[in-house]
C-alpha cells in the first residue's frame, strides 16, 4: 500500500520524515516523502497541498493512495478498499468536520482532488475548502475512517513540545504543541482519553 506525504527541508520536518519513513516501512507501507524547498509561509504550504496530491494521484497507479501529515504516525490501519475518499470525518464538529491530516484515495477520487484544488484560490486555507466540499456535499462519497485506524503523533511530540507553543489537553491539562488544535485523533500520553481537532474551543 502506498504512503506519501511532504516535508519541507528546514531540520525540524526532516527530522519528522525520517521518523515517518522508518516508522511506517516498518509496517509494511512502501512509502514515498518528497522534500520540498520551503518556499513560503506555513498557510503557503498547506495550500499547496492538493495540488500535490492530485499530481501523486495522477501518476501513481496503487490504490488506495495513503497520504499523512509528516508529523503524524499510524499505529493500526485496517485497509480502505472503496471507492471515493477515506477521512477522518466528525459530522458533530462545528469548525473541523473533515481533516487535513490523512486520507486515502480509491478508486474515482480525482473529482475530489480537482475540487480541492479549485476551492484553494478562493478560501483562505486548505483545511476551510476541504470542509466545504464535506459540507456542501460536492462530492460523494467520503467514507470516515475513524474505525479503521489508530494514528498518533507520540513518536515525534517531545521535539515539537520545544518548538511550539502549547495548549492543554481538554481533560486532564496535559500540554501539548499548539498546531495539535488542526490534527484529528490521538490519545493522550497522561489520561489515555481520545482528542479530536474539535475539542479545542
Amino acid at each position: 500500500m502506498k504512503l506519501i506525504s511532504f516535508a519541507t527541508d528546514d531540520p525540524f520536518f526532516q527530522m519528522c520524515k525520517i521518523i515517518f519513513e522508518t516508522h511506517h516501512r516498518a509496517m509494511g507501507f512502501d512509502v514515498e516523502v518528497t522534500t520540498l524547498p520551503r518556499d513560503g509561509s506555513w498557510l503557503d504550504m498547506c495550500n499547496f497541498k492538493p495540488k500535490f496530491l492530485l499530481e501523486k494521484y495522477q501518476s501513481i497507479t496503487d490504490r488506495p493512495l495513503i497520504w499523512l501529515d509528516v508529523d503524524c504516525l499510524l499505529h493500526r490501519f485496517d485497509g480502505f478498499d472503496k471507492t471515493g475518499v477515506g477521512a477522518l470525518l466528525n459530522p458533530n464538529a462545528v469548525h473541523c468536520p473533515l481533516s487535513c491530516g490523512i486520507f486515502a484515495f480509491g478508486d474515482n477520487s480525482e473529482g475530489f482532488l480537482q475540487k480541492w484544488v479549485s476551492l484553494i484560490s478562493n478560501d483562505s486555507h486548505d483545511h476551510v475548502s476541504v470542509c466545504k466540499i464535506y459540507r456542501e456535499n460536492l462530492f460523494s462519497p467520503i467514507h470516515d475512517l475513524r474505525s479503521s485506524l489508530w494514528m498518533t503523533i507520540d513518536g515525534i511530540k517531545m521535539s515539537l513540545k520545544q518548538l511550539r507553543g502549547t495548549l492543554p489537553c481538554p481533560w486532564c491539562g496535559a500540554m501539548y504543541w499548539e498546531s495539535f488544535r488542526y490534527c484529528t485523533l490521538f490519545a493522550c500520553d497522561q489520561c489515555k482519553n481520545v482528542i479530536e481537532a474539535g475539542d479545542w474551543k
